[in-house]
């Protein structure tokens, strides 16, 4: 599993950044494992999948757990159609078109989109993408 995973993480850096698929593949990879290991051996373990990014698991991890948010959100594989729907709803724009008046779901949608955004800032700081 260790190797499809980096193999997965390796693809979207390359230039797959938006393939929502494989990205709940990690996700759901990284979330079975997070429940079958201790804290510290969890951590650590990441450390070492993603060496200086382990900020990418959490990312991969969150947005699996809430893949009907993504496909809410109609994310693609547009770096600038996700910008745009990114930045609408972190303006709250158009939270009340995808969830309803309950601030629970309000929360879970910015917070997706808080996670989109960084993993956009993220691949731009690396270098990935312009």
């Amino acid at each position: 599993m260790e190797k499809i995973i980096k193999d997965l993480h390796l693809q979207i850096q390359i230039d797959d950044f938006f393939n929502w698929e494989k990205i709940y593949q990690i996700g759901e990879y990284l979330v079975e494992n997070k429940y079958t290991m201790s804290v510290n051996d969890f951590n650590t373990w990441i450390e070492n999948m993603f060496p200086s990014q382990e900020h990418y698991a959490k990312f991969y991890m969150t947005i699996y757990r809430n893949q009907n948010v993504v496909n809410k959100l109609n994310m693609n594989n547009s770096l600038t159609d996700n910008q745009n729907r990114v930045q609408q709803i972190l303006k709250k724009s158009t939270k009340n078109l995808l969830a309803s008046n309950s601030s629970t779901d309000k929360m879970i949608i910015e917070n997706v989109a808080d996670y989109i955004q960084k993993y956009i800032t993220w691949l731009k700081s690396d270098g990935k993408i312009k």
